[in-house]
């Protein structure tokens, strides 16, 4: 019971050891070696479980939810990508309307996989939590790039003559750095830190132009410069436990009332 409060693979755990407890009271051993003996068969036991369920049969619960989450991922970069020389042409504004719904449907399809994932599950987890934050990140990406698919529907005679070139960098540079989160996300690898120092030379040329009161495109794409960066911020503490996340409600120490592991065990004793 007490075993609760770090998380849902310390649960599962506890609930074992009380199910081998239970097992035990009902099954007494009269000498001290036959109570030797089942201890040695139930230490088997659980080494036996553990080859199976690490190497032979590993069962990987959020799966699923990496795969939408990837393919996701994958949407998010053709979004950007129809921003590049982008036309006010009816058709063109349709088909990247038409990318924007599939993004939106592969978004919703990976919410649900990871609400199905984490359905049953009888606490919190580390890796559970990150990944519906790095989901919410993604929407939050999403939305940074409607604003700007919104901004380049209009007559191109009123934006600035740098938007291109800014567009075209922010593209490269989402592609560039979710198609890392991706492929970090369905190999189960920690994620590296980027290899470029931040701010990067898109953030270093729009951030003149963000200060200017009369365009507001240049804040638009600092603006989704910034979450695409902080989502890959997300992606690596997802598989790197070393990687401290701020307010993380599965870190006993990160809870707001900042109560120690000692007074939470005193508390539930």
């Amino acid at each position: 019971g007490f075993l609760r409060m770090f998380g849902a693979e310390a649960t599962a755990v506890g609930t074992s050891v009380v199910v081998a407890l239970v097992v035990a009271l009902t099954r007494p051993a009269p000498t001290l070696f036959e109570a030797l003996l089942c201890s040695g068969y139930f230490v088997a036991g659980g080494l036996w479980a553990l080859l199976i369920s690490l190497i032979l049969w590993p069962l990987r619960v959020f799966r699923p939810a990496r795969i939408a989450i990837a393919g996701a991922l994958d949407e998010l970069i053709k979004v950007a990508s129809s921003l590049v020389n982008a036309s006010p042409e009816p058709e063109a504004q349709m088909a990247r309307r038409e990318q924007l719904g599939r993004t939106r449907t592969a978004i919703e399809l990976a919410r649900a996989r990871l609400g199905s994932g984490r359905k049953g599950r009888l606490g919190p987890s580390r890796r559970g939590e990150l990944l519906v934050a790095l989901l919410e990140a993604c929407d939050r990406v999403f939305g940074a790039f409607v604003a700007i698919e919104d901004s380049v529907a209009f007559d191109p005679k009123d934006q600035p003559p740098q938007l291109t070139r800014w567009i075209k960098q922010l593209a490269d540079h989402t592609e560039r750095e979710l198609s890392r989160v991706a492929r970090a996300l369905l190999a189960e690898e920690p994620l590296p830190a980027p290899e470029r120092a931040s701010p990067g030379p898109l953030t270093s040329s729009l951030l003149p132009g963000a200060l200017m009161a009369a365009d507001h495109e240049p804040r638009i794409l600092v603006r989704a410069t910034e979450r695409v960066d902080m989502l890959v911020q997300l992606a690596r503490a997802v598989d790197d436990p070393s990687i401290p996340v701020a307010g993380s409600p599965s870190d006993p120490q990160a809870l707001s009332s900042g109560a120690s592991v000692w007074s939470l065990m005193r508390d539930h004793f």
